[in-house]
């Protein structure tokens, strides 16, 4: 006999919220705990941790399990609805905050407000004292607390009633989450005046870039006869990219989209001269952000790669998976995390300890750790220059994790990466944590330039419990008062340490190339310098002062320009630079570092080995 399925059901469906199940495909999982997919919007902060454990503990007993958007550098509001879209309902713990213009946090609020967009039936639970304005006079749906552990106690058997009916609303119905991968979709206006910002060469380009994340675009067809079918149109993505500059986009198209609560990428092209203003964009737009943040709802762009870069963050947020727990101890671990400061930690290694390094990474993801390892998923785009984006990533950085072995020591790659957390280090912007892997590496710390406490992972039993040990070292860091490191004081871990006890050429007398081979040697490097490489001069000459050993001392200069511009400012600015504390002049290591590489072609190989051999008699 088939299932009665009623009118409120049918709405509920067709409102895009969940899929009825029929009596076929019965569903009583519900019926043995943790199978109702909730999103549970929450405080990070510490304080308020007790709070948010006593009522997990009351939603796992009635059979819920959560999903959560946890604590990270990218606020991403297409993520987040994508996130509201594709669970069974929304629940919030929403606590007073006296430092705040709304009294709570205002991501809390703004969660909530997309829960009311995908009409997802929701449970919030609100701390006596803040204003009711937000929310309806509906006991069903919102319940206030005290958060006295007594008057929690008191009122447990009040907050059961709640859950479980929210419970009775949402079991029977499948997970909205478990399907497959579909296209996202490029929303712009057709016309030759759209046409000369998205040229077919930036449609194709764009559709390259996302295509290395396992995206496939394609553009919306915003004609059609019946309204339904733009609706049908819509539901083939997964997201959407839409332009939303008034010149560029259909005017009803951002309230539409946003009304069906469609996961979007807002994006808006800003003509030379043009200020990056939300004032000029439809308000719907403009204040789908919470409030009193500087958070953006769009991506403002001029560039073709302003578009891409501010595209595929929000992409690469879409393509990580998903934070759930299940268990009551996955919930008193997630909780236990608050008060930790926003940070992305670096880990660097070299291949020896990759097996390593993904139980590592599995463990950071469980306890939300925000984190960047060139094999992770979609770290680094295939086709995209390594070394800007090797910086880029340790500048958002404030932690710099070096699990070191022999194989780190001889990885040239392992070295750049250090090289460049080092100048972040001597800037005071991020710390670095050494763990030894191998033993017989204690010595080599100075030589690298590291003047920190490295940790000996070589005393653990096994892989596991060095895991908990780096897992609980992040914890105690994340959790520092100080949450930004410690100035560095200039000289300290700047430079590289002493690597020699023979005597030393005495400082200064910098410029010792004759005026002939300062010109030869310009000429050669603006030779391998060539037109082609024109907008990646800077990345190249970076690559030669990892090569050099010196990154930390010169990468901060200005190399734009000519090739001949750029090339006197590296031979210029290296000689400056004279005897550094290895021993060594700076010019010297620069010549014998680009002839071992062979950075330069074969004719220029045999002038720096000439110059070298003329510096290295001196």
């Amino acid at each position: 006999m088939a299932k009665v399925v009623s009118s409120a059901e049918i709405s509920f469906a067709r409102a895009g919220c969940l899929e009825p199940m029929t009596a076929m495909e019965p569903n009583t999982s519900a019926d043995v705990g943790g199978k109702i997919l909730a999103y549970f919007s929450h405080s990070y902060r510490e304080a308020d941790r007790e709070v948010n454990s006593f009522f997990w503990d009351l939603f796992h007993d009635e059979g819920f399990f959560f999903t959560v958007d946890p604590q990270s550098q990218l606020f991403s509001i297409p993520y987040l609805e994508s996130m509201m879209v594709l669970s069974n309902c929304f629940v919030a713990v929403i606590t007073r905050r006296v430092d705040t213009p709304l009294g709570c946090s205002p991501y809390i609020l703004f969660e909530y407000g997309l829960a009311l967009e995908a009409q997802k039936p929701a449970l919030v639970f609100v701390e006596q004292g803040m204003s009711g304005s937000p929310f309806p006079r509906d006991p069903e749906r919102i319940v206030p607390f005290n958060r006295n552990p007594e008057r929690l106690s008191d009122h447990k058997g009040e907050f059961v009633r709640a859950i479980r009916s929210l419970a009775t609303k949402v079991r029977g119905y499948r997970s909205p989450d478990v399907r497959l991968r579909q296209p996202c979709g490029l929303v712009i206006r057709t016309g030759s005046d759209v046409e000369q910002i998205y040229t077919p060469a930036l449609i194709r380009n764009l559709v390259t870039e996302l295509s290395k994340f396992g995206r496939k675009v394609e553009i919306v067809k915003l004609e059609f006869d019946a309204a339904f079918e733009f609706c049908l149109e819509l539901d083939k993505y997964d997201f959407l990219i839409m332009e939303v500059r008034e010149s560029l986009h259909v005017p009803w198209l951002a309230g539409y989209v946003l009304g069906r609560a469609i996961p979007s990428i807002k994006v808006c092209y800003v003509a030379p001269g043009e200020p990056r203003d939300l004032g000029g964009l439809p308000s719907i737009v403009s204040r789908h952000r919470p409030e009193y943040t500087d958070e953006e709802p769009v991506i403002f762009w001029q560039e073709m790669e302003d578009l891409f870069e501010g595209v595929t963050k929000h992409v690469s947020k879409f393509n990580t998976e998903r934070i759930e727990f299940h268990s009551k101890e996955d919930g008193i671990r997630y909780f236990s995390r608050a008060g930790r400061r926003k940070a992305k930690v670096f880990i660097s290694n070299a291949s020896v300890s990759d097996v390593l390094v993904h139980k590592l990474i599995v463990q950071l993801r469980l306890e939300s750790i925000e984190f960047f390892h060139y094999q992770a998923k979609d770290a680094i785009p295939i086709g995209d220059r390594w070394l800007p984006e090797l910086e880029r990533q340790i500048e958002e950085s404030s932690i710099f994790i070096a699990l070191m072995t022999t194989d780190f020591l001889q990885s040239p790659w392992c070295t750049y990466e250090l090289q460049a957390a080092r100048k972040r280090e001597a800037e005071g912007k991020l710390r670095i944590h050494p763990y030894l892997l191998d033993s017989g590496l204690w010595d080599k710390l100075t030589l690298l330039g590291l003047d920190v406490q490295a940790v000996d992972l070589t005393r653990s039993d096994d892989e596991a419990t060095s895991i908990r040990e780096i897992v609980e070292d992040l914890d105690r860091e994340l959790k520092r008062k100080d949450s930004l490191p410690a100035p560095v004081r200039a000289g300290d871990s700047a430079k590289p340490a002493s690597t020699t006890d023979g005597p030393r050429p005495k400082p200064g007398g910098a410029f010792v190339l004759r005026e002939d081979d300062r010109r030869t040697l310009v000429d050669v490097l603006a030779a391998r310098l060539t037109i082609a490489d024109g907008p990646a001069r800077p990345s190249v000459v970076k690559g030669w002062l990892m090569d050099a050993q010196l990154y930390i001392e010169l990468a901060g200069e200005d190399y734009s320009g000519s090739a001949e511009m750029v090339a006197t400012t590296l031979v210029t600015k290296a000689e400056a630079l004279g005897v550094l504390p290895n021993g060594r002049r700076a010019i010297s290591m620069l010549v014998s570092a680009l002839r071992e590489r062979r950075r330069v072609d074969q004719d220029g190989i045999k002038v720096l080995a000439v110059l070298e051999q003329r510096l290295e008699a001196q």
